[in-house]
């Protein structure tokens, strides 16, 4: 008994080591298989990784907080339910974290008004954590389930109603869930294109979805390696005018992206991009609207409410003084219902003549 109260400390602490190195709560990964035997990783081709929920998580795909019962305080930090000092329906108060994984660590803190509190994972390896202690401690670890099968379970925190202290409190600050890398379902990108002039390199943006997914097997291949190049990670060599598609493909996923790529042997005398709102676009930031080089993009908005885009365009070898631009009438794409909720999606056609980047926000109305 006192040997595996001592591997469960040892464990804990590790992962709190983790979480310091990290500098926050967020995916990390592990240097190695999170089993008190040595043994493998739930998934040998790759090391398992650690996702910290906090009690506010609680819309995850795969991992999330659940509370039952009235009286549940939460917040970024800590998540808990006070009791008073008697409670005979106390144990009908409980939290649960539904996890996708392999093992699951509980972090709480202990303090002289909390009380028990009941861990069990799928009904199995339960154990009462008494989180009374004279004064209150630092967030420990104290309950860890491992050895699971890798897969869906749910952990339950159930709050009893005898207590060593003075209330019964029931109290979590966050979650560790370690598990085998979760398989992306799509690839984003958040570009059509690039534009780039000869010897220009560019990294390729994308991200996995959902977010708390990875690719272990992301590939990059060019049409033309002659006109553009691209390495194993993603980064784009403009060689010589033309133009190439980059194509991002995972075997194990099936997904698989192009991204077109255009080389020039200059740059343009005249361009834009539609760019981010919060964003001031002064002739510091002409290199970064480049590589953006977004042309379209979809917008939405409540009924009533605004969607706002803005376009930064830009002139290359001109000293122009008059600089105009225009914005055509909005053009109807379709207008349906939907769910009792209606929409028109608008477009509107953007021309202008060289100049020193004027820009123009485009507003989308919503009926």
């Amino acid at each position: 008994m006192m040997q595996k109260r001592f591997l469960k400390k040892l464990a804990c602490l590790c992962l709190a080591a983790a979480l310091l190195l990290s500098g926050g709560i967020s995916a990390i990964a592990a240097g190695g298989p999170l089993k008190r035997d040595g043994g493998q990783a739930p998934d040998a081709k790759a090391e398992p990784e650690i996702t910290w929920l906090t009690p506010n998580d609680t819309s995850g795909l795969r991992n999330r907080f659940s509370y039952t019962g009235q009286g549940w305080v939460k917040n970024g930090s800590e998540a808990y339910i006070d009791l008073g000092q008697s409670n005979d329906q106390a144990e009908s108060y409980f939290y649960e974290v539904h996890f996708t994984g392999s093992a699951i660590y509980m972090y709480a803190t202990k303090a002289s008004s909390h009380g028990k509190v009941r861990f069990s994972v799928d009904g199995e390896y339960v154990e009462t954590a008494d989180l009374y202690q004279e004064e209150r401690s630092e967030v420990e670890c104290v309950y860890y389930a491992e050895d699971l099968e890798e897969g869906e379970h749910t952990l339950k925190a159930v709050t009893l109603p005898e207590t060593s202290g003075s209330s019964i409190v029931n109290q979590v600050n966050y979650a560790a869930v370690a598990h085998a890398p979760y398989k992306p379902t799509g690839l984003s990108l958040p570009v059509s294109g690039y534009q780039l002039t000869i010897g220009q390199t560019q990294q390729i943006s994308y991200q996995a979805l959902p977010s708390d997914a990875s690719f272990t097997d992301l590939t990059f291949e060019s049409s033309d390696d002659a006109v553009a190049s691209v390495s194993k990670d993603g980064m784009i060599t403009a060689k010589k005018e033309g133009k190439a598609a980059i194509t991002l493909s995972s075997a194990l996923t099936g997904i698989t992206k192009t991204i077109a790529v255009t080389v020039l042997s200059r740059l343009p005398e005249f361009g834009g991009a539609i760019v981010d709102t919060d964003t001031q676009y002064t002739q510091d930031r002409l290199q970064d609207v480049m590589r953006i080089g977004q042309q379209e993009t979809s917008l939405t908005a409540w009924k009533n409410d605004h969607a706002v885009s803005e376009l930064a365009l830009y002139a290359n070898g001109k000293d122009a003084s008059h600089v105009s631009n225009s914005i055509g009438k909005c053009k109807r794409l379709f207008h349906q219902i939907h769910d009792g909720l209606q929409w028109r999606v608008c477009r509107r056609d953007v021309s202008g003549r060289d100049g020193r980047k004027p820009q123009r926000s485009v507003r989308h109305h919503k009926p």
